[in-house]
């Protein structure tokens, strides 16, 4: 697999745990989410022929983009 970005985003997880707790369900569940949307961001701009996979390391916030 070739990585096509990486950012360190630490308010992500923030955001995660917030909405986790306002919304009383897993953070987990949470950042699934934020995975699922990112993925669907980067099929509309690379193409949905690509096989776009987005990870959010739940320590440092880190998203990648991979295909």
């Amino acid at each position: 697999m070739e990585t096509g970005a990486a950012q360190t985003r630490p308010e992500l997880i923030e955001v995660a745990e917030t909405v986790a707790r306002d919304k009383g369900i897993d953070r987990e569940e949470v950042l699934e989410a934020m995975e699922q949307a990112i993925q669907k961001a980067g099929r509309s701009k690379y193409g949905h022929e690509h096989d776009i996979r987005a990870s959010i390391n739940r320590g440092t916030g880190e998203i990648a983009l991979v295909r």
